[in-house]
């Protein structure tokens, strides 16, 4: 999977920089999980 396809499946701007930890994606939008965002990437 590319990463343009986990931007669009996570519904996240692209504005959001490649080398940012999904851990920390959460600092940027506030209603972001994790567990869910790895739910829908299966």
């Amino acid at each position: 999977m590319d990463l343009n396809e986990v931007y669009k499946k996570l519904d996240l701007p692209m504005s959001i920089s490649k080398d940012t930890k999904l851990k920390d994606i959460k600092n940027i939008i506030p209603d972001f999980e994790v567990e869910g965002a790895r739910e829908k990437l299966r």
